[in-house]
């Protein structure tokens, strides 16, 4: 009996991006040697596109091979979707979808993520993003060290990281819904905004796998460094009420509140004035990374525009006439 080929056509991506997916679909089974053929010659091809045009599409399918005999077995045809977008009004939620993996990222979720916030950052529509993890048990356990450890001596790629390698202007919430460590520290720090489910535990598990935590200056201007020398050198996880108390985390809520508490937070930001909202986020990063009289320099250059935007004049008209702003973010 002739046996079908699974293989895989990548269109429309980067090529970091369209490395990182043709691994995934490697590891996975697929005929990497076959990602370059048109679509038209897959039987049974499907189209997994975004909904922005831009983004990678990936069309997975068989082919009828006859170099292979053996008996013929039902093929699952679908892309991976590591990671979930889904729009809620003005806001963008990002969900980390590998729950049977305690959300860890591969390959794929890191390509995924970066698209996900590319995506985000470009429409004009989304004003607040909200990132979070499937299932009830992890927000994220970091890196798949499984996949790290099948790849031997190959070189790691950075865990895609907001405010290192990939920027938005835009305010973004960590809504953690169960344990956070490493990476998923990692993913809950570079967030502008945390809200943490009473479930949620957060740890910083690296050196106790020999690894490194280059990504962890920000988290010492968050809590200081007596609590984050104790965390990174013990490796223990704390809860969130303790994650709470030191300052890492905005708020703490039941599980079953966490995503509506989390748009409920968006909401009120989507309340204010978007030039205003970039702008304050601009100070805030600016006053991290230099001195306070530099930094109170730039926060005048950054808001300078501000009082003289239609924005402003509009903020001022709704106050006089007592009603909600129509902001136009110029």
């Amino acid at each position: 009996m002739t046996a079908a080929r699974r293989v895989v056509a990548i269109t429309g991506a980067s090529a970091g991006v369209g490395r990182a997916l043709v691994r995934a679909f490697a590891a996975d089974g697929a005929d990497v040697g076959l990602i370059a053929m048109a679509a038209q010659r897959l039987k049974g091809a499907r189209d997994s596109r975004e909904a922005t045009a831009r983004e990678p599409t990936a069309i997975v399918g068989t082919i009828e091979d006859p170099a292979i005999r053996r008996p013929r077995k039902e093929l699952r045809m679908q892309t991976p979707s590591e990671i979930l977008f889904e729009v809620r009004g003005s806001c963008a939620l990002i969900t980390i979808n590998r729950p049977e993996q305690r959300n860890a990222i591969n390959l794929a979720a890191c390509a995924q993520i970066e698209q996900a916030f590319r995506r985000f950052d470009s429409d004009p529509q989304l004003r607040v993003a909200i990132l979070t993890g499937a299932g009830d048990k992890a927000f994220s356990a970091g890196r798949d060290l499984k996949e790290i450890a099948a790849q031997g001596e190959a070189p790691i790629p950075l865990l895609p990281t907001l405010g290192d390698t990939m920027h938005v202007s835009k305010p973004v919430i960590a809504a953690v819904n169960g344990v956070a460590i490493a990476g998923g520290w990692v993913f809950a720090q570079m967030c502008d905004l945390c809200i943490a489910a009473d479930n949620a535990t957060f740890g910083i598990t690296e050196p106790k796998l020999g690894r490194g935590v280059a990504w962890s200056p920000p988290m010492i201007h968050m809590i200081g460094s007596r609590l984050a020398l104790e965390l990174m050198l013990t490796g223990k996880t704390i809860s969130a009420q303790r994650a709470y108390e030191i300052g890492f985390v905005n708020r703490v809520v039941p599980r079953a509140e966490l995503i509506p508490a989390a748009l409920t937070m968006a909401d009120e930001i989507v309340e204010c004035a978007p030039l205003s909202v970039i702008a304050v986020r601009q100070v805030v990063r600016h006053t991290l990374n230099m001195g306070l009289d530099a930094a109170l320099e730039v926060g005048k250059q950054v808001c300078a525009p501000l009082p003289v935007s239609e924005d402003a004049r509009e903020g001022a008209t709704a106050f006089k006439e007592k009603r909600k702003p129509r902001w136009k973010g110029r």
